[in-house]
């Protein structure tokens, strides 16, 4: 995955996605800046699971970016959300940073 930026715009477009324990473990590491030894001692478990359960988070915010954002056979970028999800925050960490960098050629596919 990419710099802490990214992942917290992948957390504002999809964060509500990922189960409680997944938003509390990557809240407390991104925008507390808490360790992971640290968060590890206030929820009374291992570093390692603390450590696996914010891997997992991220990795799954990766999965559902790209199930979303897809090349079609013409090689266009398809942003693929129902309309009651398109955010600006969706549409900043989506479409300027993921696919600006990729194409200019962006079509957003927003279904009721």
């Amino acid at each position: 995955m990419k710099n802490k930026e990214s992942k917290i715009q992948l957390y504002e477009a999809y964060g509500k996605m990922l189960t409680a324990n997944m938003q509390d473990v990557f809240e407390q590491y991104y925008f507390s800046d808490l360790s992971l030894r640290e968060i590890a001692a206030n929820n009374e478990v291992s570093f390692q699971a603390i450590r696996d359960t914010l891997k997992k988070a991220e990795k799954q915010l990766e999965d559902i970016e790209s199930k979303i954002v897809y090349k079609n056979s013409k090689g266009q970028i398809i942003i693929d959300r129902p309309i009651n999800d398109v955010s600006p925050s969706f549409l900043y960490a989506t479409a300027f940073n993921k696919v600006y960098n990729e194409s200019n050629n962006i079509f957003f596919r927003i279904s009721a």
